[in-house]
């Protein structure tokens, strides 16, 4: 189980030194904030699994449970985030706080029981393959798991996004795409459905925000168009090694421990 956690943990750097490499020129780098998400990935590393065990799957190909952690690790920072904090969002170009059709929701009470709903609506999207078993090689069974998981990160995109900058068909198509991409790989590793579409998840979030960061260099999130703290463009490139460390770590566990 702690070896397990070590793996959650390197999942959670992965998020810490994306996010710090991403966001620490329009926001104070606080070093809180960094450790978060590789704490929480080190207990949620222990307790998913836990969770997996008692679903029946037994020793978890480690590649694929970086990525499983690396999923529930953004779900519990976006709800968090979204119905949890409570924040001023001048900063911000995309309201982080939970809206309801454009409008945000202030009452706690009801953004409390939407984030309960959005968190089982969760575990409901890992039960999907135990309650459709798909009769197909394995290799489509992969490629339509992973579609699925895709397809609920665009849906989630969309909701927070669509009413201020629009519905954009290309970019809500893009999850999936990705996804099933994944779930076509992650099919050769494991027969474990529901591990692959969580994986496909995780591994859907490390390579668009890869493509936003690194390739596009496109930063939605804060309403500023010029650096709050420019300094930060320059040292924030500490963060790319234990990003890529975080990669290659994700790849070697995957090739290297082939367990289905």
């Amino acid at each position: 189980m702690l070896a397990y956690g070590i793996v959650g943990l390197f999942g959670g750097l992965h998020s810490s030194s994306w996010g710090a490499y991403k966001d620490t020129p329009h926001e104070e780098f606080k070093i809180g904030k960094f450790l978060r998400s590789m704490v929480a990935g080190l207990i949620l590393g222990m307790l998913l699994y836990q969770f997996l065990k008692l679903n029946g799957i037994h020793s978890p190909n480690p590649g694929l449970f970086f990525l499983f952690v690396m999923a529930f690790e953004r779900l519990y920072t976006e709800s968090l985030k979204t119905f949890i904090r409570q924040e001023n969002q001048d900063k911000y170009h995309i309201i982080q706080t939970f809206q309801w059709l454009g409008t945000t929701v202030h009452s706690k009470l009801r953004r409390w029981g939407m984030g309960a709903i959005y968190i089982g609506l969760a575990f409901f999207w890992f039960y999907l393959p135990y309650l459709f078993e798909i009769d197909l090689p394995r290799v489509l069974v992969g490629l339509i798991w992973g579609t699925v998981g895709g397809l609920g990160i665009a849906i989630c995109g969309a909701w927070k996004d669509a009413f201020i900058e629009g519905f954009e068909p290309t970019k809500f198509l893009r999850s999936p795409y990705v996804g099933a991409a994944w779930g076509l790989i992650f099919s050769i590793f494991t027969t474990d459905y529901s591990l692959l579409l969580f994986a496909c998840i995780g591994a859907e979030r490390m390579t668009v925000e890869f493509y936003k960061t690194f390739i596009v260099r496109k930063h939605a999130k804060f309403s500023a168009t010029v650096p709050v703290f420019p300094e930060w463009l320059e040292k924030r490139r500490r963060f790319i090694l234990p990003y890529a460390l975080t990669w290659a770590v994700f790849f070697a566990l995957l090739i290297t421990f082939q367990v289905a």
